[in-house]
């Protein structure tokens, strides 16, 4: 896969992502691997992996989930793919806290109060970690064309200044895939 194949996929993937939350009212939580198959023809591919919704219920199910689902997963992704890069997206509660904040508070972040709900997209490569994030506003309900009723949401892409940190259980899933 070429740079350019790369950042064609990356670019495609982030614009069904944005649409499809949008379209849907939320998206499910999902890693999404970026690789060449490992056959005759290595194509460029992109492996959707949904994470059921019953390791998204705790942190000790979302532990298991990463510890012992997912490595079973990469090893049969290794098989038959080439990986270039992993994404994790979800939608999340974004705290905030001051620069000057110390670590004993950061210890207890569940007490940090929650500032808004955002989609997360955490892009890694071997070289680099890119976090992608926008803010969901909700503007009530809607009717699909299939008379689904869901949320109204619209998507306001939040500049990432210095000093955002974004990490988690769900982070550094490149090195654990290179690891396995």
């Amino acid at each position: 896969m070429t740079e350019e194949d790369h950042n064609n996929l990356k670019e495609n993937y982030i614009e069904y992502l944005v649409s499809t939350i949008a379209e849907s009212g939320g998206i499910n939580p999902h890693i999404t691997v970026f690789g060449d198959q490992k056959n005759d023809s290595n194509k460029p591919s992109i492996i959707h992996i949904m994470i059921p919704e019953e390791f998204m219920k705790s942190e000790d199910s979302k532990d298991e989930f990463v510890d012992d689902v997912l490595p079973n997963v990469f090893k049969q992704l290794k098989k038959k793919f080439k990986v270039h890069s992993i994404a994790w997206a979800a939608e999340a509660w974004m705290r905030v806290v001051g620069k000057d904040t110390n670590e004993e508070d950061l210890k207890n972040w569940k007490a940090i109060p929650i500032k808004k709900e955002v989609i997360i997209v955490t892009i890694e490569t071997k070289d680099s970690s890119e976090t992608l994030m926008y803010n969901i506003i909700r503007k009530g309900k809607k009717v699909t064309k299939d008379g689904d009723f869901i949320d109204d949401i619209e998507l306001e892409k939040e500049d990432l200044t210095e000093g955002v940190a974004v990490g988690g259980r769900f982070s550094g899933l490149f090195t654990k895939f290179k690891n396995i």
